[in-house]
């Protein structure tokens, strides 16, 4: 069944996840807050984390130092657009970002989002249990695998499918507690 697919398929459906959920506003500074707002440097759309470092200076503050000074302007440009909660400051060198602390409205809608984006990517592992389910049957149709050899198949995709949701539920919990702790 070619499990190095079915297990890059599931590691990259984690990977985006993780991303996703990294670019979550918390109300600390996080760098992951605004690494990928793309900055138009010269003509080209270009995430920030290639153009400039991105520090926690405290847990509100980030700071922004582009490493290329005819940048700046643009970066800031880029930060302003960018809808982050809290617009930058500039002192000639460096950006600053000052996050605001969350509310606990603020807070409890952050955790309904967690969950949403969780169940988007539970219903994408559970799509690829089916699209590997419906391989492996027309394997056995076709006479390449006995059913012994399906039923194990799919026993071993059922592991793998449940190792992978369980996974991202832990993850989403962890954010969750990580949003819900003051």
């Amino acid at each position: 069944m070619g499990t190095n697919s079915l297990t890059e398929e599931l590691e990259s459906t984690q990977r985006y996840f993780h991303e996703e959920m990294s670019a979550l506003r918390l109300g600390r500074a996080h760098p992951g807050l605004v690494e990928n707002v793309m900055v138009n440097y010269y003509g080209t759309p270009t995430a920030l984390k290639q153009l400039a470092s991105v520090t926690v200076s405290d847990a509100q503050t980030l700071v922004i130092q582009p490493w290329d000074k005819n940048a700046f302007k643009d970066v800031e440009q880029a930060l302003q657009k960018a809808n982050l909660g809290a617009s930058p400051t500039s002192d000639g060198n460096v950006l600053r970002i000052v996050i605001p602390q969350m509310t606990e409205e603020r807070r409890l809608a952050m955790v309904k989002k967690v969950h949403e984006i969780a169940e988007k990517y539970k219903v994408r592992v559970r799509q690829i249990r089916e699209e590997y389910n419906k391989k492996n049957k027309k394997d056995k149709e076709a006479g390449a695998i006995s059913e012994d050899q399906l039923f194990n198949k799919q026993k071993e995709l059922q592991n793998e499918i449940d190792t992978a949701i369980e996974a991202l539920s832990a993850v989403a919990a962890e954010k969750e507690k990580e949003i819900t702790t003051v």
